[in-house]
């Protein structure tokens, strides 16, 4: 069984843990679970946990790679290109001070990880990098560019990374069809938002489970049990 777990920000609030809990949580995670990056081999009769953190803002970097280095374990973070400075000079306090004045969303690329810390984070074997479309739109909207969003994003982490990039993270979780097909085309696999478990990393798409604001650690994995007799309804064979 394979789960994947969502997170958003290093601090407090409704996208988001303070690193303590984050702390407490990858620390729970280890001890009860087989860390996997996507497409790393999956212990079998056992439980897979991939650690997924969305947006690539700033205290990814300050706060989270420096924990993940320090226990060891891998997280996939995902970006979205469009907001990627190739670096950045501003001060890491004032970084994060802008930051948490917008905590959902900001366009300011101060807020964000840099090429160079993107780069510098894929190449130390804790983070692997995963597409988060261009600019951080719900890909089902109307006059979407697609080829922009999708393929684009990819082609420009490849270039800066000098890496493959097989995962792109759907914004807001949103897709359908049309731009599920597109993913398909340019990665192996893509990733919603859903209370879905995954068994292998053979599907094209993959179900991971929101994890901000979990405070008591042991419901990280106590989902899989209401989540599991759901799976039959889960058309996966539609996409």
């Amino acid at each position: 069984m394979l789960i994947t777990l969502l997170y958003h920000r290093a601090f407090d609030g409704p996208y988001g843990n303070t690193l303590e809990d984050l702390e407490k949580h990858f620390l729970y995670l280890k001890k009860h679970a087989n860390i996997v990056l996507p497409f790393e081999e999956l212990k079998k009769h056992a439980l897979n946990v991939c650690i997924s953190f969305d947006d690539a803002t700033y205290d990814f970097y300050e706060y989270v790679y420096p924990l993940l280095k320090r226990l060891k374990i891998k997280a996939l973070l995902s970006v979205p290109t469009g907001f990627i400075s190739a670096s950045e000079t501003i001060s890491p306090d004032t970084r994060i001070s802008e930051l948490k004045r917008f905590p959902n969303s900001s366009t300011n690329p101060s807020c964000y990880c840099s090429f160079s810390e993107i780069a510098e984070m894929s190449t130390s074997g804790f983070v692997d990098i995963a597409s988060h479309g261009v600019d951080h739109v719900n890909l089902t909207g109307k006059e979407v560019d697609l080829e922009k969003e999708i393929k684009s994003s990819k082609e420009t982490l490849e270039s800066a990374l000098n890496k493959k990039i097989e995962c792109f993270v759907y914004p807001y979780g949103r897709f359908n069809k049309q731009t599920h097909a597109l993913v398909k085309k340019y990665y192996k696999v893509g990733m919603r938002i859903g209370n879905g478990v995954n068994f292998s990393w053979g599907s094209s798409l993959h179900f991971r489970i929101n994890a901000d604001g979990i405070k008591k650690v042991s419901t990280l994995l106590g989902i899989r049990k209401r989540v599991i007799g759901s799976l039959k309804s889960i058309k996966r064979f539609l996409y």
